[in-house]
Order: structure tokens, then sequence, then C-alpha cells
């Protein structure tokens, strides 16, 4: 992947990631945070996901 196809799925993951500020990172250390992004999404933990899941747990106790 080339730098700006890696910032780019890195955004798709991270709405809220700067562009301007990946940029200031090298193709290595962005490969190792999109490789850390896609493990964390897949475990269903990403933006949040398992305190909303505790919120509704505590809603519906």
């Amino acid at each position: 992947m080339t730098k700006a196809e890696t910032i780019a799925a890195i955004c798709e993951i991270n709405k809220g990631a700067k562009p301007e500020r990946l940029e200031t990172f090298s193709v290595e250390e962005l490969a190792v945070y999109l490789d850390h992004l896609l493990k964390i999404e897949l475990e269903g933990n990403f933006c949040g996901e398992a305190e909303r899941k505790d919120e509704v747990k505590t809603q519906n106790e």
C-alpha cells in the first residue's frame, strides 16, 4: 500500500483521524497503526462499542 492508501484506510476506520496529522508518520508506522485498528475492529471494540454495550446492559437492568 502507498502512504496515501494507508492514510485513506485509516481514515475509513477511524473517522476522527486527521490526514494532515497522519502524513507526519512513516509508511511503516502507519501500517502498524492500520493493523492495530483492523484488529480492534475485528474484535468489535472500536469507537466505544464496548462502552455502548455496557450502557445498554445497565439500562436494561
